[in-house]
């Protein structure tokens, strides 16, 4: 997508490309601008993986760890508002998704994948609350 920031005078910047989730998504950019005019293009870095933390329910859950067990390492975020997360891979891969936060079962690991021109795949990863400090009994976790 495009991307505008206003700059009100000349001068030394640092941009960041900066996903909902607080994933960046490309990399740190400085420049010297001259004016408010000039254009200053960023590359994004690979691909990403994101989708939304709900509970049993299908209400957002805010505050999870997400976990990307890729091929070049484990990449974690937390889940944002709307309970909404994206990972950057900085290549094509694939690899298993899960999130876990206090109080909750952890979700069920999630097999995905990503090329450099699949977009981002969105995923719905569940978290069951737990009863009393002990598991619930496994069942379906779609909502």
């Amino acid at each position: 997508g495009d991307f505008e920031a206003t700059v009100w005078t000349a001068g030394d910047y640092v941009f960041r490309l900066i996903a909902d989730s607080g994933s960046q998504v490309a990399g740190e950019r400085r420049v010297s601008l001259r004016g408010p005019d000039e254009t200053v293009d960023f590359e994004l870095d690979g691909t990403g993986i994101g989708g939304q933390v709900v509970d049993e329910k299908g209400q957002p859950v805010e505050g999870a760890q997400v976990t990307l067990l890729w091929d070049t390492g484990d990449l974690t975020t937390m889940s944002g508002p709307e309970g909404r997360f994206e990972i950057l891979v900085s290549q094509a891969g694939s690899g298993d998704l899960f999130a876990e936060k206090n109080g909750f079962e952890p979700s069920r690991p999630r097999q995905v994948s990503a090329s450099r021109n699949s977009g981002i795949s969105s995923v719905i990863l569940v978290l069951r609350r737990q009863v009393s400090g002990e598991e619930q009994p496994p069942g379906d976790e779609e909502p």
